[in-house]
């Protein structure tokens, strides 16, 4: 079990937290101690980008409104499918997409990345093109969970506010289906024997929180967002990723003890990996990491 697995954790891992959590910019950590390999796991929701180092022969595919206006499950399962080809060739295991927060706005700054202004559509679509890609291996980080549809001053105390009826009805529907309805079948070892059996396992297994803060806690830092609803509630196994973690309020400690477990930052420092709390904090998050790369191509 992963547990045995985590049993096997050095002190080192432990007092590393900021390069085996806080340094997962594209990509999660080779561990030594446990033989996990690094994967490279790349943006975005109309294609792998790239942003450092050498750029993919990778397609551009058509924005995410346009593909939500066909109302196509197929066609949508296919774009995912491919995506999961590409991954293949050019050794991708995670993929930074697809996006599915709700429009509010005709200008809002991620319309092209989001489906649509209604959270069911949004949600079936986007379902199609994560089990279409979780059947040939990839992690697709939904995302920006949640309630995130404002670039301008994004991450300048940026407080969303909102009753709970509006959240669960609109807002989180979208990533709600998803992580009950996108479903892939694996293949895996089964006995002592060697057996191949198969399974059938939610496809959704990591997830990139957001920049905003709902109400006055960060996004990435709630845990009635990362834990209560997403895990406890939804039942979501599986890793969670912050937003692209540059600033100051974005602590990897908060973060990490709400659910989001790893930072896409360069180092992002840890304050505690020490105590009590943050073991279990740290172990945990690792258990997802590593969930979510045993699940994967």
């Amino acid at each position: 079990s992963l547990d045995l697995l985590l049993d096997q954790l050095t002190e080192e891992d432990y007092n590393n937290a900021s390069k085996l959590l806080g340094n997962q910019a594209y990509n999660t950590p080779a561990i030594e101690s446990i033989g996990k390999p690094r994967t490279d796991d790349k943006d975005g929701p109309q294609g792998f980008s790239v942003l450092f180092g050498k750029k993919p022969d990778a397609c551009a595919y058509m924005s995410e409104p346009l593909l939500a206006a066909t109302f196509n499950k197929e066609l949508a399962k296919s774009m995912g499918q491919t995506i999961g080809d590409e991954a293949l060739a050019l050794k991708f295991t995670g993929w930074y997409g697809p996006a599915m927060n709700t429009h509010r706005s005709p200008f809002a700054g991620r319309n092209f990345e989001y489906y649509s202004e209604d959270g069911v559509l949004g949600g079936k679509i986007a379902a199609e093109v994560v089990s279409g890609a979780a059947d040939k291996g990839v992690a697709s980080y939904i995302k920006h969970f949640a309630l995130n549809d404002q670039e301008t001053f994004r991450t300048v105390n940026l407080c969303t506010w909102a009753n709970e009826q509006a959240i669960r009805e609109t807002y989180l529907k979208p990533f709600e289906i998803v992580v009950k309805t996108a479903k892939t079948t694996i293949n895996y070892i089964g006995d002592k024997e060697g057996t191949i059996m198969q399974k059938e396992m939610n496809a959704a297994t990591a997830v990139m929180s957001s920049f905003n803060r709902l109400g006055a806690t960060w996004a990435g830092g709630s845990k009635a967002l990362m834990t209560n609803v997403l895990r406890d509630e939804w039942g979501f196994r599986g890793v969670g990723i912050s937003d692209f973690n540059l600033y100051g309020y974005m602590y990897s400690d908060q973060g990490t003890r709400a659910g989001t477990d790893m930072q896409l930052s360069f180092s992002k420092p840890y304050a505690d990996t020490t105590s009590a709390t943050a073991r279990i904090a740290i172990r945990k998050a690792l258990k997802n990491m590593l969930y979510m790369t045993a699940n994967s191509n």
